[in-house]
């Protein structure tokens, strides 16, 4: 059963947050008190720290919590007398899109400028944003941008507002966008995880604050010396193991698994 938790948190976290986390066994020093064996996530943080993202004893909550909002809606108007308009046409989007299953906000509040609600929303990592204004309605079209493409690169004009079509796309985009920043997220894990086959090759990879792997068969002392000596632990020896005979780079034995090592919070 502890196995079979492990592999639903990996599919949440890889399907669900777009997080690449690593799963795998923890050693004797840092099993769970109590526990014959712990299973593990680990994410890489944007520091290069690691988190434990989730053991078969506990999931952190952190990641489900993502993207609670999917689209934020800002209205835009200059003159009183549009609002009317801009807002019915924003109410008849939200609607479009809840009946969709999309999880949608609408933010009219007049105390913000419309610049300042793009960037608290980017900050909050909503995925797209809507703008629509008295032009858009006159077109019948909307204005998306994509959080995780900035700029110009990032905005789409002339989007339909024909539900059919705003819900395909919409839906289209957001999917694009998860599988886009796991990959993003893939790609800065692996380029900040070296192999190492030295204790000499492992400190300085910690030293400049990446994750170092290598061949692991050494007793519980030399793991808390690595700890005591570096500020680094042993994550997990992940479930993915090279093939291959191994030698332990810390005494030189014969070594049947790797073992990742990182700082953590």
């Amino acid at each position: 059963q502890a196995m079979q938790m492990i592999d639903v948190y990996t599919k949440f976290a890889y399907e669900q947050a777009a997080i690449p986390v690593i799963p795998g066994r923890k050693s004797r020093v840092e099993t769970f008190a109590g526990a014959d064996r712990t299973y593990t996530i680990e994410a890489m943080m944007g520091d290069k720290k690691a988190l434990q993202a989730g053991t078969s004893h506990n999931l952190g909550q952190n990641f489900s919590r993502a993207f609670e909002t999917q689209v934020v809606i800002v209205p835009i108007w200059k003159k009183g007398d549009e609002k009317g308009v801009v807002m019915e046409a924003v109410a008849s989007v939200q609607n479009t899109l809840k009946e969709a299953g999309i999880r949608v906000k609408v933010d009219d509040s007049e105390l913000r400028t419309p610049g300042w609600k793009f960037n608290f929303y980017e900050m909050k990592g909503v995925p797209i944003r809507i703008e629509l204004g008295p032009r858009d309605v006159k077109n019948r079209s909307v204005v998306l941008s994509r959080r995780d493409v900035p700029g110009k690169q990032g905005k789409e004009f002339g989007i339909s507002m024909e539900p059919s079509i705003l819900v395909d796309h919409i839906k289209g985009r957001l999917e694009e966008i998860q599988a886009s920043l796991l990959q993003k997220a893939i790609t800065f894990r692996d380029s900040n995880i070296v192999d190492v086959n030295s204790y000499g090759e492992l400190k300085e990879v910690i030293s400049e604050g990446k994750w170092a792997r290598g061949p692991w068969s050494a007793s519980d002392a030399d793991e808390l010396k690595v700890k005591e000596e570096t500020s680094a632990t042993i994550r997990c020896f992940p479930f993915d193991q090279p093939e291959g005979a191994k030698k332990c780079f810390m005494t030189g034995n014969p070594a049947d698994e790797v073992a990742i090592f990182a700082k953590s919070y």
